[in-house]
């Protein structure tokens, strides 16, 4: 039997990122970025793809750039701005590629599980 569990990643600009899902281990914590006061996040959901794929580690990498671009958008056109979310996705993708590398390491591990229980 087979249970499909929805999994997301959130991605917290100049604060911290945290990889959660609805299974044991639930969050990783991965600090990133100077603190700020505002916190914006966003969901990056990943539990219909097979990461064991070289398609679905790339459609989970697209995801996390759209996801990076969501949450660290400049609010305004000045150039400190704009140079404080180009640090902003630079410190989220970084952490989010931490994660994702840890998140299709067990998804492997799984599928060699499954595979060898066979």
């Amino acid at each position: 039997m087979t249970i499909s569990l929805l999994k997301t990643m959130k991605l917290l600009p100049f604060a911290m990122l945290a990889v959660t899902a609805l299974e044991p281990a639930a969050a990783w914590p991965v600090e990133g970025g100077a603190p700020s006061a505002e916190r914006v996040e966003t969901r990056v959901v990943y539990g219909d793809l097979d990461l064991t794929s070289p398609a679905g580690q790339a459609t989970f990498v697209q995801r996390i750039k759209t996801g990076v671009r969501k949450v660290c958008s400049p609010s305004t056109t000045e150039l400190v701005a704009m140079s404080q979310a180009s640090r902003c996705r630079q410190d989220a993708f970084d952490g989010a590629m931490n994660q994702q590398r840890q998140i299709i390491a067990n998804a492997e591990n799984q599928r060699r599980q499954q595979l060898a229980a066979r």
